[in-house]
């Protein structure tokens, strides 16, 4: 068969896809959506990367290093996204915090892991109103 006409006969599909794939692209940008592969677990509520992006969940707030349930929030984080692929949607209205960590919602497997550590009693809801700044 010709190669020219296999193109010609389906190049309304061809571009339908293009369009497809490219609104999708659009999209994700204009309402900050990106994923990446989660490298480190510095605690129960900030990861590190494959890109070299430290993220900090933007609902939850886990105990600090000596707090009681510390230990537990960072073990459990750990086996929600250590090694995992996870899905980023930017905060509306923050980008990062004081420490320049980008404040975002992790979603694994399709959940918010903000939600599963807060149903879990790992972490309670975090207000960011004192210590981030636009960026």
């Amino acid at each position: 068969m010709n190669p020219i006409k296999i193109i010609k006969d389906n190049l309304f599909i061809i571009i339908t896809i293009a369009l497809l794939i490219s609104f999708h692209q659009l999209i994700d940008y204009r309402y900050g959506t990106e994923s990446g592969t989660v490298d480190k677990v510095f605690d129960g509520d900030t990861i590190l990367l494959d890109n070299g992006k430290v993220v900090r969940y933007a609902i939850v707030d886990t105990p600090e290093r000596g707090e009681p349930l510390y230990e537990e929030a960072r073990i459990r984080n750990k086996e929600l996204v250590l090694g995992k692929t996870v899905v980023l949607k930017k905060n509306s209205w923050r980008n990062k915090d004081v420490y320049n960590r980008y404040i975002r919602l992790v979603y694994v497997d399709g959940q918010l892991v903000d939600d599963i550590l807060i149903e879990e009693h790992l972490g309670k809801v975090y207000k960011y109103e004192s210590n981030t700044k636009n960026n």
